[in-house]
């Protein structure tokens, strides 16, 4: 950005890609009203999620159609791929590809795989022959894709009390050699969520894309949500220290309220349900968060061998995009009107068969939930069947199954949306056995019901028939039913959020279906010879809405979390000032294990249903992603800030905290360093 840095791209004429100023309300007011006005600079770092397996493509060109198969562990949206059809100068049509049914990982990772795959196909056209190619692991971490790194600069507004007026932020995001969709999503994806779950009502926000010759950016677990609260969240506590209060007493006084809900924030966001401060609560009951604080930083003993701290944060967990809200990169004007993108939707096709199986098809792509084994528990739960006599067919193939430019595995998207297109699905099969055997029992329809696997009437007791001999009649007396039952075995269906419309010309938009709520709660311990960092315990209570699949749902939260953990002590993508990459195998970059893990782990659960979904369900597999790091930021700064460090950085090492701990307890002059050689 400086005035004589080199231009990457020449026909550019500057390395900015994206430069946007959002206002929202008196932001000028606000600031003049404030008692207190807070500053901070932050910075958050370059990882990636390092998913099992690494990205591969196979691609098959036919000269004779010409169209192109590729098979690709490629997960969505599938609005990637009309950026696909662009580089290839096909149409859709012209193009299939093929997903299995788990793609080994992503995380975000492998929505970016779409180049590859553009490549590939080219590759196959030229040498007439399928091209297969396998990433390798330095490749995964040179070129693959990471998340965004930021240099976040913010000031707070508040009263003596500690109520927050107003926020500006001025948010500046590395995008890597090229700006590749979805990015700048990384900015603007929370954007209806950009005051977290507080009462700020007037909020500026200078937004940047820069481009650098380092890997291109893309999404990454907790995509956007982690740069954005992690500076809001720090000063959060800041503003605490600098009233004489307590971190939990200034958010639960700034929390959006229950009886508020559904709250609309400035920028646009719609919340629709939730108890915050509840949250927040049973979080600090779980963790004894009143007495451990009595006992850390400042207050330790001084002669125990460790520096213990305790920190919390909140956030507001976005799922179910909209895809709207990448329009906000561009000023009102140059929006084209009735050409904007928006709204988010998911397909499920089932079929019953003759002997009263049910066969499932998802186009969730999915890549490790376990969204197959909800999708079971689903359907037999709807229809009062058992699970074996449901069957679930993953992956996804653009040639053989239906799927909407949003289809895919990625923004936290299966708990609400995936799943709630099944149980339409299953609620119109439902249906269907209920008018089919109504119409074999020459009774109306409203007098028919279908539970526990079987049809019943209401009126007469006698008439009854099981899912089993419904099945086959349908399939062996077709010809005999009405033109509306003649398919009433094979079944789409379709769930299409609400709320999600186009930014408007304030740039407001509502960028995600729903907004589940997390609240974590981290004690640490510190050495004071070596300042290894240790979690000791970690508490995390979340309202996720209804609970679908208990152990899944937990194995969302603490594989979110350590990714978080991850990026706020370990994970770091490197490059030294000439843009050298340093981190190129796993001897360089680290990665936690199972010994890094928390030595105490609490998780439970605050269930406040959404009416937005089918299932009452929100999100849940991104929210610690995004509260482990802020929280665990907060408990070093707890631990160390009576040293005068204030933590701004991440990732959090122990040499860098050592640096910062003897710069400020023995600060030096400006003097240069002389080497002298024998």
């Amino acid at each position: 950005m400086e005035a004589e840095a080199p231009v990457l791209h020449d026909e550019q004429q500057t390395n900015v890609a994206i430069d946007r100023t959002l206002t929202y309300g008196d932001v000028d007011g606000a600031f003049a009203a404030a008692d207190v006005v807070l500053r901070g600079r932050y910075t958050f770092g370059r990882y990636t999620s390092f998913p099992l397996e690494t990205y591969g493509v196979i691609a098959a060109w036919n000269p004779s159609e010409p169209q192109v198969t590729i098979w690709s562990n490629f997960h969505g949206p599938y609005s990637m791929l009309f950026v696909l059809a662009g580089a290839l100068q096909m149409p859709m049509s012209k193009i299939r590809v093929i997903t299995p049914s788990d793609v080994g990982g992503s995380f975000g990772n492998k929505i970016t795989i779409y180049p590859y795959m553009a490549l590939l196909a080219l590759a196959s056209r030229k040498a007439g022959v399928p091209v297969k190619w396998i990433e390798d692991r330095m490749e995964a971490l040179s070129a693959s894709s990471c998340g965004a790194d930021r240099v976040s600069e913010i000031e707070m507004a508040a009263t003596w009390d500690g109520e927050l007026l107003g926020m500006k932020m001025r948010i500046m995001d590395n995008v890597g050699a090229y700006i590749r969709a979805p990015e700048p999503g990384c900015l603007f994806r929370p954007i209806g969520n950009y005051v977290n779950a507080y009462r700020v009502k007037h909020l500026s926000v200078h937004a940047l894309a820069v481009m650098t010759n380092t890997c291109p950016t893309g999404p990454n677990r907790g995509y956007g949500c982690q740069q954005h609260y992690f500076p809001i969240e720090r000063l959060m506590d800041d503003l605490a220290l600098k009233l004489g209060k307590d971190p939990a007493e200034v958010r639960l006084l700034n929390l959006i309220q229950p009886d508020e809900l559904p709250y609309h924030t400035p920028t646009g966001g719609v919340y629709d349900s939730g108890d915050y401060p509840a949250t927040l609560n049973k979080a600090l009951e779980l963790s004894r968060y009143a007495e451990t604080r009595r006992t850390t930083g400042a207050a330790a003993a001084a002669d125990a061998p460790v520096r213990t701290g305790i920190g919390l944060a909140v956030a507001i967990d976005p799922s179910a995009s909209n895809m709207g809200y990448m329009d906000v990169s561009k000023k009102a004007a140059e929006r084209r009107p009735g050409l904007g993108r928006a709204g988010s939707s998911q397909m499920t096709r089932m079929y019953l068969d003759a002997t009263g199986g049910v066969t499932v098809e998802l186009e969730t792509a999915a890549h490790g939930q376990g969204q197959e084994t909800a999708a079971v528990e689903i359907v037999a739960a709807e229809l009062g069947v058992a699970p074996s006599t449901v069957s679930v067919i993953g992956g996804m193939d653009t040639g053989t199954r239906p799927w909407t430019v949003s289809s895919g595995s990625y923004a936290s998207r299966f708990g609400s949306m995936g799943a709630s297109s099944i149980v339409a699905a299953v609620r119109q099969l439902k249906q269907n056995l209920i008018q089919a055997a109504a119409y074999f029992w020459g009774v109306p329809s409203d007098t028919a019901d279908f539970q526990d696997g079987r049809a019943m009437s209401t009126e007469h007791p006698e008439l009854a028939l099981s899912l089993r001999d419904l099945a086959r009649r349908l399939h062996w007396s077709a010809g005999d039913l009405p033109p509306e039952l003649q398919n009433a075995c094979h079944i789409e269906g379709n769930f299409i959020a609400s709320d999600m419309d186009y930014p408007n010309e304030q740039d407001q938009v509502n960028s995600s279906a729903v907004y589940s709520f997390a609240a974590d709660v981290v004690k640490v311990e510190i050495d004071k010879e070596t300042l290894a960092i240790r979690i000791v315990q970690y508490v995390t209570v979340h309202d996720s809405g209804n609970i679908l699949h208990p152990k899944l749902v937990r194995g969302q939260l603490a594989g979110a979390a350590l990714h978080g953990l991850a990026g706020a002590l370990y994970e770091e993508l490197v490059y030294d000032e000439n843009g050298a990459f340093l981190t190129g195998t796993l001897m360089d970059y680290l990665c936690p294990t199972v010994h890094e893990i928390p030595q105490e782990v609490v998780m439970d659960h605050i269930i406040i249903p959404t009416p937005k979904t089918l299932t009452g369900a929100k999100g849940v597999g991104e929210s610690t992603a995004q509260t482990m790091p802020l929280a665990l930021a907060n408990a070093i700064a707890d631990a160390v800030g009576h040293l005068g460090v204030s933590i701004t950085d991440l990732p959090i090492t122990p040499s860098r905290l050592w640096e910062q701990i003897a710069a400020a307890q023995f600060p030096l002059p400006h003097c240069s360093l002389v080497v002298r050689t024998p």
